[in-house]
């Protein structure tokens, strides 16, 4: 497993959180071997981290083997990434970009994204 960090957000949190919030967005690689043959797959990680009295706590979540393309990794996590998704909402969000099909990444839908 190979992990790639795709970007970092910092989130304000408004005047009752004086701390800020960050999330960063991982693509994270698996390679796996079935009848002789090489597969690559990859999924997403997000990291939440927030300090609070000094205390850093930490929510991830990891989904693997969303996809094996990596041009459809990068323009989900991308899309993630710019809608700030956390790792609370992570798996419904992922799983509703894989059956909708406006989030059905075609040749097309993926340079335009990329």
């Amino acid at each position: 497993m190979r992990k790639f960090l795709y970007s970092t957000k910092n989130i304000s949190c408004g005047d009752s959180i004086p701390e800020a919030v960050s999330v960063e967005y991982y693509v994270v690689e698996y390679e796996t071997e079935n009848a002789g043959i090489n597969i690559t797959t990859y999924g997403i990680e997000l990291v939440k981290r927030q300090k609070i009295d000094g205390i850093t706590y930490s929510e991830i979540k990891t989904i693997a083997d969303v996809c094996s393309s990596e041009r459809m990794i990068l323009a989900m996590v991308k899309s993630i990434s710019n809608n700030t998704v956390t790792p609370i909402t992570l798996e419904e969000v992922v799983e509703d970009m894989l059956k909708d099909e406006k989030y059905s990444f075609g040749d097309n839908d993926l340079e335009k994204l990329a």
